[in-house]
């Protein structure tokens, strides 16, 4: 199972590689549904795996917008807004 500690690890293996090769990573799309698992697991394993990626120099993406991946439900409306997952992507929680 997945764990803070499991994920920062496999990253630092990542960036060890990345830096020894001279070769950039970019970690594209990754994120979870949010019918799949509770709010609160969702917005810390997302942190977990920007925090990893950024300590790593590897760059990322969030998958998506407005669907089962996103931080959006209703583009009409700021509460419409998932708030714990853009403080997830942002760093903004103050848990960085």
């Amino acid at each position: 199972p997945w764990s803070e500690a499991r994920i920062a690890s496999d990253f630092a293996g990542l960036g060890r590689w990345s830096a020894a090769q001279h070769c950039p990573v970019m970690l594209n799309e990754f994120g979870v549904l949010n019918f799949c698992v509770d709010a609160d697991s969702r917005a810390r394993w997302v942190r977990a795996v920007r925090r990893a990626a950024e300590a790593n120099q590897i760059g990322w993406a969030h998958w998506e917008l407005d669907q089962g991946f996103g931080f959006i439900a209703n583009r009409q409306s700021a509460e419409g807004f998932d708030s714990s997952m853009i403080a997830a992507l942002l760093g903004s929680d103050g848990e960085d």
